[in-house]
């Protein structure tokens, strides 16, 4: 936005509740008025006094003159708001109050004063209704000014006095028609850019689009995607309600939020004729050219995406839920080794949540032995090219206790053998390890036992067989080991 645009924004634009396209240049341009006639005169008599103060009205501002300039201003400041009717009649007071005062205060040159309002009559009417004339009033101003000058005997002191406040009061029209022209220029080509869009949203195709009316919710207008969305079989559904198309529930939902055309976007249930129920994304906007009247509403049929939506949620939950309650250390991982999805046993064994466990590195966490963290980076390499890796892997929970883990990371391909996603599940077998480091512990300690004996040494079965005898034994009944046996 250049800064001109900003400063019409600022001090004319008119408020946005005021919908009609006439209320709206009447406004901008009793802004303008307003604004310019009480600040430019203000601004010359306090020139004037400065400098020229032969040539003033006033020696200083009179009272009055302040308070008109002061309650222009506030009237100016009440065409900002919703109340733009009342500023039309305070304005007409003030202002027939103001000329009163001034004719009043000029009583003793009443030929000075017939000139001078037949002068901003003239020239303010002249304006309004020519176009581009500017350079001429220019022109006509500066010849008066040199004819006073060259001609000492127009050149009196109220001469003078008359054409500088004359030709005050044509540049302030000047301005104010040029004005008051940029701002109906500028409405005009908002209403027009605004119904352009309007219409070539509506023939553009692709989307259903209704015109509703305000207050009675009856359609108004349609374009041919609506007709098809809504209709089934029925010639026409103007002049229907548009909430004959929406189930109790849509109804009460779009009853809430009507009037809010703020253009977000609302899931509602519609029944067709026929019937048939369909899920539609409405979205609302003010109509450009029938504001606070109509409203535009684009309507998008999202049937199947709400229904694909709702299968992958479902989908998403069981997998949740199958994924939660394994009784195993479960990590999604991508082909890199940054963990996506970490399970409540992987929450509970890493001590952390699951907040701190994503977006990290499979081998980032704290526990983990040096070897282990080796043989996960070849798993993670072995895995990103397709292969199932499998190995026991050694770690240290937040208890310190040590744990083996008995892993494996399953690659998930698609259909271009693309790997997308890696598995990795782990199964506590500490205990498991635990129990066979005993074992082999026992056996060593009766093999010790059994072979390095001095004394004979027989086991027997339940039933008195003899399944084991040491060398000792075979000495002495003086035979061989294999003969002793069964």
């Amino acid at each position: 936005m250049t800064f001109q645009s900003r400063i019409y924004h600022w001090l004319f634009e008119p408020h946005p509740e005021l919908k009609d396209p006439l209320q709206r240049q009447r406004s901008a341009i009793l802004s303008l008025v307003l604004l310019f006639v009480p600040t430019f005169y203000l601004i010359f008599e306090l020139t004037l006094s400065a400098f020229v103060p032969q040539y003033a009205y006033f020696d200083a501002p009179q009272p009055w003159v302040l308070m008109v300039s002061i309650l222009s201003l506030a009237i100016y400041g009440l065409t900002r708001t919703r109340y733009h009717n009342v500023t039309i009649w305070l304005t007409i007071f003030f202002g027939v109050g103001g000329i009163y005062l001034l004719h009043v205060s000029n009583a003793t040159s009443g030929n000075t004063t017939t000139l001078y309002y037949f002068g901003v009559l003239v020239f303010a009417a002249g304006f309004i209704c020519t176009t581009r004339q500017i350079l001429v009033v220019i022109s006509l101003i500066y010849a008066c000014l040199a004819t006073l000058l060259l001609f000492p005997t127009f050149a009196t002191q109220e001469n003078i006095q008359v054409a500088l406040h004359v030709a005050l009061f044509v540049a302030t029209a000047a301005l104010i028609t040029l004005g008051s022209r940029s701002i109906i220029h500028n409405l005009q080509q908002q209403t027009a850019i605004a119904q352009q869009l309007y219409y070539g949203l509506m023939n553009a195709g692709g989307q259903a689009i209704l015109v509703i009316d305000a207050k009675t919710y009856d359609i108004l207008e349609s374009n041919q995607e609506a007709h098809a969305l809504l209709n089934s079989g029925m010639e026409t559904i103007e002049g229907m309600s548009l909430l004959d198309f929406l189930t109790p529930d849509a109804r009460a939902k779009i009853s809430a939020y009507w009037g809010k055309a703020d253009g977000v976007p609302r899931i509602l249930t519609v029944q067709r004729p026929d019937t048939q129920i369909l899920s539609v994304e409405a979205r609302l906007a003010p109509h450009p050219s029938q504001e606070g009247t109509a409203y535009i509403v684009s309507l998008v049929d999202v049937t199947e995406k709400l229904l694909t939506y709702q299968a992958l949620e479902t989908s998403e939950r069981r997998f949740q839920q199958v994924f939660n309650n394994l009784y195993q250390f479960m990590l999604l991982l991508d082909p890199s080794g940054i963990v996506l999805e970490a399970n409540d046993i992987a929450r509970r064994v890493l001590g952390l949540p699951i907040t701190a466990i994503i977006e990290r590195p499979i081998w980032g966490f704290n526990g983990f032995e040096e070897v282990s963290i080796k043989r996960i980076r070849q798993m993670v390499e072995e895995a990103a090219q397709g292969k199932l890796s499998r190995g026991e892997l050694m770690f240290e929970d937040r208890h310190q206790q040590h744990r083996v883990f008995d892993c494996t990371l399953q690659p998930i391909q698609i259909e271009s053998h693309t790997v997308e996603l890696l598995i990795f599940s782990a199964t506590d077998v500490t205990d498991e390890r635990n129990m066979q480091n005993r074992l082999r512990d026992i056996e060593r300690r009766y093999e010790a036992l059994f072979e390095r004996s001095q004394d004979a040494v027989f086991v027997f079965n339940t039933q008195g067989q003899i399944i084991s005898a040491n060398a000792q034994a075979a000495q002495f009944l003086q035979t061989s080991v294999d003969n002793i046996i069964n």
